[in-house]
């Protein structure tokens, strides 16, 4: 008999035989509903190998909470000891993603095996020549915040539009912001005559607390090429306009974002006050064999998913070194290869600065259309970084949708039908299963992408949003169907 059993008694054996168990299989089985595996910042696993280790190999001191520096100067002498950290190698970074070949299977990853990397391991010579090519940036070409702390104040909404079809796209945004009742200034940044004068007035006319910055003028601080130029289109601008905004503090948007939530509170929300960012997830994740991990010195995380940078929240006047990194890496050439445009170039910027980031309480849901039993997700539902309750729509795919298709689903009540939500939205390392594809309507012309969620039931949009497609014709979502119809008229 044990001391613990002999103390229970033997009524109260069971009872302690079980609770014994239960201790063990979660010491032994650290799954997926582990609070340590995905609600705490992973970028310091244990090393594997003379290679992964970092302040014991020499001697280097990097704090876990660099996120509570107050200034981006303070940062300073945490970037110098950054810069000291021991190299790591693409081989012991990716070791800390264990999927099994299953889980492996069913998630998305943004780039396949079509990469050279993929196919050909980076050597550690040549991810350690590009940390050391960042490493000098930091170090010799940051624009000094002292030189401009100056001109930045206050609060506000970034955005972008010019080309394309995303004047209407701001337009419905502006639209949201009044039906908010939002008075938070607003910055749209452009290139060169992407945004003329009847835009302006189009736009003032909406919502008048609009500043526009031409992102070509000699005066910004980051200096930037235009979207014909090395066949970048615009991925490049949305790094360029967080590091010239004037907000000291900023939420950016796409212009086919709808906030549901009133801006105002998103910079009192708990996690941004901890962090001074939000960054929110995609639904795909980095490859542990990407080379990213090796040239930021950060062990692959299995409870990460790439950033949707659809909407971000960013205290600038703690972070616009950080900033800074992030368009040096969207302005290199070879960092295309290895993320996605503009968005993982902030989620890496911040990993290779060791700095933590917030995020918010659930994953994404998806939200899109059913019809002829095909579920279609074109619309990113981003949760508020806190309650859990839905702040963002973020129409990704549903920019592909043309005017036909918009309208027979207009006639159907609407583009907004169904959602699919995982099982498990508050564990982030849960391999949800989820797939990209297309889809479109027999006999109406134009197809268009979608992304869904597999092993989850459909559900109706308006038990999650209630009154969505009422609110989407109310700001004018259909405008591409009116305007069809008035050419047609």
């Amino acid at each position: 008999m044990t001391p613990i059993t002999s103390f229970l008694g033997r009524w109260q054996r069971p009872i302690a035989v079980s609770v014994i168990l239960v201790i063990l299989i979660l010491a032994i089985f650290p799954r997926h509903h582990r609070e340590a595996i995905h609600d705490t910042y992973t970028n310091y696993f244990p090393p594997k190998s003379s290679h992964s280790t970092a302040a014991a190999s020499s001697g280097t001191h990097v704090t876990d909470f660099a996120h509570h520096f107050k200034t981006p100067d303070d940062f300073k002498p945490h970037f110098f000891q950054v810069a000291k950290l021991s190299p790591l190698d693409v081989q012991d970074a990716k070791r800390t993603c264990f999927w099994n070949d299953e889980d492996y299977r069913k998630q998305q990853f943004q780039w396949g095996p079509d990469q050279d990397w993929f196919a050909n391991q980076s050597t550690l010579a040549q991810t350690e020549a590009r940390r050391q090519e960042w490493h000098e940036f930091v170090a010799n070409d940051l624009v000094p915040w002292e030189s401009v702390k100056g001109k930045h104040k206050g609060r506000g909404i970034v955005t972008l539009a010019g080309h394309g079809d995303t004047i209407p796209r701001v337009a419905i945004l502006m639209r949201q912001l009044v039906r908010l009742g939002s008075k938070l200034p607003v910055e749209i940044h452009f290139w060169e005559d992407e945004m003329n004068e009847e835009s302006k007035a189009f736009l003032n006319a909406i919502y008048p607390r609009i500043r526009y910055n031409d992102l070509s003028a000699s005066d910004n601080f980051w200096k930037t090429h235009g979207p014909t130029e090395r066949n970048y289109g615009h991925y490049h601008f949305k790094t360029a306009a967080v590091v010239d905004t004037l907000f000291s503090e900023f939420l950016l948007l796409d212009s086919d974002n709808i906030p549901l939530t009133l801006p105002e509170d998103l910079f009192e929300a708990p996690t941004y006050k901890e962090y001074g960012t939000v960054f929110w997830p995609d639904i795909a994740r980095t490859r542990h064999q990407n080379p990213i991990w090796a040239i930021t010195r950060t062990f692959c995380n299995p409870a990460e998913y790439e950033q949707e940078s659809g909407q971000m929240l960013v205290n600038k006047a703690k972070f616009f070194y950080h900033l800074q990194l992030a368009a040096w890496f969207n302005e290199q050439d070879y960092y295309k290869h290895l993320l996605l445009g503009d968005k993982d170039m902030f989620r890496f910027a911040w990993h290779a600065l060791k700095t933590p980031y917030g995020k918010p309480s659930k994953w994404l849901t998806s939200g899109g259309t059913s019809h002829d039993g095909n579920y279609c997700g074109h619309t990113f539902i981003q949760a508020h970084p806190d309650n859990g309750e839905m702040a963002f729509l973020h129409r990704g795919y549903f920019k592909g949708m043309k005017a036909p298709a918009l309208k027979w689903f207009r006639e159907r009540g609407g583009v907004f039908q169904k959602f699919k939500q995982s099982k498990y939205p508050e564990d982030f390392a849960f391999p949800q299963e989820s797939v990209w594809g297309g889809t479109g309507i027999e006999g109406v012309e134009g197809g268009w992408h979608c992304m869904g969620l597999e092993g989850v039931d459909e559900q109706p949009m308006d038990d999650l949003i209630p009154g969505i497609n009422e609110l989407f014709e109310e700001l004018g979502g259909y405008w591409m169907v009116d305007e069809a119809e008035k050419k047609g008229s």
